[in-house]
Formats: C-alpha cells, structure tokens, sequence
C-alpha cells in the first residue's frame, strides 16, 4: 500500500472514532492490505459504483470520473477531495525533467488539469495537508471559477479548503500493517 492509501487508512481510522465508516476501494488486493480496522473496507466495481454511493453521506476522494460526480451531486452525496499534494506542478515537473512534451503530453497535461478544475468546482469541501498546499489549491479555486462575488459574500472561499495533516505513522506499526512487497523501492 503507497501513501495515499496509507493516508486514507488514518483518515478512515480517525473518522470511526466517531462515525459510521467505510474505506472503498476500487481495487480489491488494497483490501488485503489493510487487515483488521476499526471500520468497513469494501471493494467498489468502478462500473457498478451507484448502488455503493447511494449508502453514503459523504465521500472522501481523491479522484472520481466525471459520471461519479454527477451521481453524487444528484443524490445530495457530500463530496470531499483530498487534494493532499500540488499534484498539477508536480506531473509538470516530471513531464518537463522527463522529457516527455510534445503534443500528447500537452493533451494528457491539459485533462488532468481540467479534472482537478472539475473536482474543485463539484467538491463541497477541499482537504489539504498543509497550509503552503491549502494556498496552492486556494489559488487553483480562484482559477477553476469556484467563486464569485456573491458566491464570495454568501461562503468565503476559504471555507472550501481545510487541513488534514500527513499522517505520521510510527515505523513498527509501518512495517506490521503496511509490509512493503517485492516490487518496493523503498
């Protein structure tokens, strides 16, 4: 398991202290990875994900297909993006250094930045896991047309976006819960 399902793991963890949670995934060996929690771990066929979304309240993403949205705005689904990293300056960056541009990569760049537009404009709430990266995706708001004047006046911006610090897991429970395979680097 890599970070961000690392990450949703806390996330999940500290949320069941208090509410009803279920961790989903759209890949059924991440399952096996978590082991025993204090909450629900599902496994969502991403072709059949309505009758999963139609159980929740909220839903805690850090990507959802454009049909996803829809269904969820539609069924009053409160949705939350974990915009945990300036993910849009980093896939530059590596596209640039890795020399791979040209058109292709110009076209594939430009959709991710639409898709990150898209979760910004239909996210009823913005996670961050710190405040640099809560101004970065702050501006990409602005930018995404999150806000007018008079949506400005009605809910500031800011109170779009929060932060959900990296979760820092200790070394030994590291290694118990999350054993790194045999294709690991690290």
């Amino acid at each position: 398991m890599a970070g961000p399902g690392i990450r949703y793991h806390q996330i999940a963890t500290n949320l069941s202290k208090k509410h009803d949670v279920t961790l989903a995934v759209f890949n059924p060996s991440y399952i096996e990875d978590i082991g025993k929690t204090s909450y629900k771990a599902i496994d969502i066929h991403v072709q059949k994900f309505q009758e999963e979304f139609a159980k929740y309240d909220a839903i805690i993403a850090l990507w959802l297909s454009d049909e996803m949205i829809e269904f969820a705005k539609a069924n009053n689904v409160v949705l939350i993006f974990d915009l945990y990293a300036p993910v849009p300056v980093e896939d530059l960056v590596q596209r640039v250094f890795g020399k791979r541009v040209g058109p292709e990569s110009d076209y594939d760049y430009t959709q991710m930045l639409r898709n990150y537009q898209h979760f910004i404009r239909n996210g009823d709430y913005i996670l961050t896991s710190n405040e640099q990266q809560r101004d970065f995706w702050m501006g990409y708001a602005f930018s995404a047309s999150k806000t007018t004047p008079t949506a400005q006046s009605e809910r500031p911006i800011d109170s779009y976006l929060g932060i959900c610090p990296r979760c820092k897991i200790r070394q030994k429970e590291r290694q118990t819960r999350f054993p790194r395979d045999k294709t690991s680097k690290r």
